[in-house]
């Protein structure tokens, strides 16, 4: 997330057990896939996604220089398969990569894929007046160089365990000459912005807010035609909404499920729950900068010992089951135990409300009145908990954590907020907390 920083300890940090409605019938090619989704995706253009729904949507559309591999292995170049780069050569000293551009890529216009492309989209994500949310996870790229059409060369600043990710999956390509005479700062509201061009095997044909994305096969793309002719992305304001659109065979598939919908799911014979390992999870965010100032720290979350002393007031293990019942567990920090590279073993910040309340004992924060709140030189211990209201879990999650801070006298107002909405006042950080 772009210039914002944020503490992502609070509590449930959640891995989910993905359960996923398809229809009964499938086929090898040809067809169409409608997919339920709860919300239109924030924007269409790379270096700028934000959402699930976007990036979905962009993955289809634009490539990577390389892609994960099955392994999910994210060290060195070993786990990952070519995309637009059908090959690379490391450095002696490993500061610098040059990757080769498959020949046969093309731009949905026509176009030729080029080394510029490579060159113009890391550019352009490190330029400031774009505010790209991946310019804070390649700084470790200095530039781009490109002696020839086909070759694009990486330059590091120093060797990294991830140098590798980080020149091939923080970014898909962008096509220059879609893009640059376009100022950066303009780039969301361009009618580029409206009609993405990429080198993925799904060509872009409309989007209708509020309504549905259309997707189409790239039958001549370099990597070969896809399975399905069509994806549309029916997008649903609501999650009973979507859910409901599945049940009638309106739509196709719906990514997750709610513990409380299994067994209506159940009852539609054509229909096909399937359980899987996720990697997704679940984290309350701190904005650690003041929502009315960017430049001064915020007035709560920017003592690190306060956010501590939130996280121990929080019982992940009851939030996660009162909420999830057994389809996810508490992850391991950041991180989720279907990484190959998560140790077991990491350290938790434990559970403990004797020691929350005493810490805010140490920081000033003292129940003075009544009602059990707690208050510094007359100010209230209190913020606001975002979350999106088309997730029931999540509003569900909220209201936990609200109850549970209260007992150490925190006061948590939840907000609800259409998605879209929510994801905008991350990006200006105009926030407190969110999940």
């Amino acid at each position: 997330m772009a210039a914002m920083k944020y503490a992502v300890l609070l509590c449930a940090i959640v891995v989910f057990g993905c359960v996923g409605t398809e229809s009964g019938s499938t086929k090898s090619s040809g067809g169409t896939l409608a997919i339920s989704i709860g919300g239109d995706p924030d924007v269409l253009i790379p270096s700028l996604v934000q959402s699930t729904a976007g990036a979905e949507i962009t993955d289809m559309i634009y490539d990577r220089l390389a892609d994960i591999g099955d392994s999910l292995n994210i060290l060195s170049d070993k786990g990952f398969t070519p995309r637009l780069a059908d090959r690379w050569t490391w450095a002696p000293d490993s500061l610098s990569i040059a990757f080769h551009i498959n020949p046969k890529a093309k731009w949905h216009d026509g176009l030729p894929v080029r080394s510029n492309d490579v060159r113009f989209t890391v550019a352009s994500a490190k330029d400031s007046s774009l505010g790209s949310p991946a310019k804070p996870v390649i700084t470790n790229i200095d530039s781009v160089s490109t002696p020839d059409s086909l070759t694009a060369v990486y330059w590091f600043h120093g060797r990294s365990p991830q140098q590798f990710y980080d020149a091939v999956y923080q970014l898909s390509i962008m096509p220059e000459h879609v893009w640059k005479a376009i100022p950066p700062a303009s780039w969301r509201s361009s009618d580029a912005a409206k009609n993405p061009i990429g080198s993925g095997q799904y060509r872009f044909v409309r989007w209708i807010p509020r309504a549905a994305v259309e997707l189409v096969a790239d039958t001549a793309n370099y990597r070969g035609a896809p399975k399905l002719s069509r994806l549309v992305w029916s997008i649903a304001t609501d999650f009973p909404t979507a859910l409901t659109r599945v049940l009638t065979g309106e739509t196709d598939f719906i990514e997750q499920l709610r513990p409380e919908n299994i067994a209506e799911v159940a009852k539609h014979p054509e229909l096909r729950t399937k359980q899987n390992h996720a990697l997704q999870y679940s984290f309350t965010q701190f904005n650690l900068r003041d929502p009315a100032n960017n430049a001064r720290p915020h007035p709560i979350f920017g003592n690190r010992e306060l956010r501590r002393a939130l996280t121990m007031a929080t019982d992940r293990v009851k939030l996660v089951r009162s909420v999830y019942d057994s389809l996810a567990v508490p992850a391991l920090g950041p991180t989720v135990r279907a990484y190959q590279t998560t140790d077991p073993n990491l350290t938790q910040i434990p559970f403990d409300l004797p020691r929350a309340r005493q810490i805010l004992d140490s920081l000033g924060w003292r129940v003075t009145g009544s009602d059990g709140m707690r208050t510094r030189n007359g100010h209230p211990l209190q913020f606001a908990l975002s979350v999106p209201n088309s997730s029931k879990v999540r509003i569900q999650m909220a209201v936990l954590v609200q109850e549970q801070l209260r007992q150490v006298g925190v006061k948590v107002d939840v907000e609800q907020l259409d998605f879209p909405v929510l994801v905008e006042k991350e990006r200006r950080r105009a926030f407190d907390a969110a999940i």
